[in-house]
């Protein structure tokens, strides 16, 4: 059907295919009976966080690899956000150290240059990181164990490690490989999870905790209400709406 299209746009003609409503209706019919619904990956949820914490070593690697999920699941990164695909890393478009300003012990901010809505420079996304009691989930004090393991120049890629006195990049496959063997000796899905999962959790954590929509939509960096079908709602939830609709419907009689 493109190439029909394509051919008849090419040839100075009317496209066809325009406004047609028996092929539209033909292809509503295909989508219904052969089209497959797409399959999200798991949220990942602060159970299997601690979990993961738990199959951690004292090197250099896991400290940023901790740091990376923290970051990730408290700021709801994109993949392309958090990782560069490359050693080639182009400042500007990925994470730097120089990126983390306002270090305290209870809190940094990360700014975020480059993201899927913003790629011309328009604006930076601010993501402001604050302490936490649990010391497993701890953005600051995992920022400052992987700072204090990885001494590194402030241009370079904010995951990267020191190994053996040597900078080792840190890319998105090793992070995924590290993630899934951590879930699998932990006994969660690691074929249902991704780099997106932390997104996914990180809003779903927010909206449970009573952020608003626009809170989640601006630390997200969503321009529309996408990223409500991010959302992982529980059973107590659920029931919790439940009971309000039948306490509404009580109170209006």
């Amino acid at each position: 059907m493109n190439a029909v299209r394509l051919l008849h746009i090419e040839a100075g003609l009317k496209n066809p295919i325009a406004q047609n409503w028996e092929l539209s209706m033909i292809q509503r019919g295909i989508s219904r009976l052969m089209g497959k619904p797409p399959k999200q990956k798991l949220p990942i949820t602060v159970r299997m966080l601690t979990d993961l914490h738990r199959t951690l070593q004292n090197s250099p690697s896991d400290h940023a690899f901790w740091f990376a999920c923290l970051v990730a699941f408290f700021g709801f990164l994109r993949k392309s956000t958090l990782l560069p695909q490359s050693e080639e890393f182009r400042s500007g478009k990925y994470i730097a150290r120089s990126d983390v300003v306002d270090i305290t012990l209870h809190s940094f901010l990360v700014r975020v240059r480059f993201t899927k809505t913003i790629q011309f420079g328009q604006r930076i996304l601010e993501l402001p990181y604050v302490s936490c009691t649990d010391i497993r989930l701890c953005p600051v004090r995992a920022l400052l164990t992987h700072f204090g393991f990885s001494p590194l120049a402030q241009s370079r890629p904010l995951f990267n490690y020191m190994e053996n006195g040597v900078e080792r990049f840190f890319s998105n496959s090793f992070f995924m490989f590290r993630l899934r063997t951590g879930l699998r000796a932990t006994g969660h899905p690691a074929s249902d999870i991704s780099c997106h999962s932390f997104r996914r959790g990180g809003a779903s954590l927010a909206y449970r905790v009573g952020l608003s929509a626009t809170d989640i939509k601006q630390r997200g960096d969503w321009r529309s209400n996408a990223y409500e079908r991010y959302l992982s709602v529980s059973n107590t939830t659920t029931f919790n709406s439940a009971r309000l609709l039948s306490l509404g419907a009580c109170s209006n009689l």
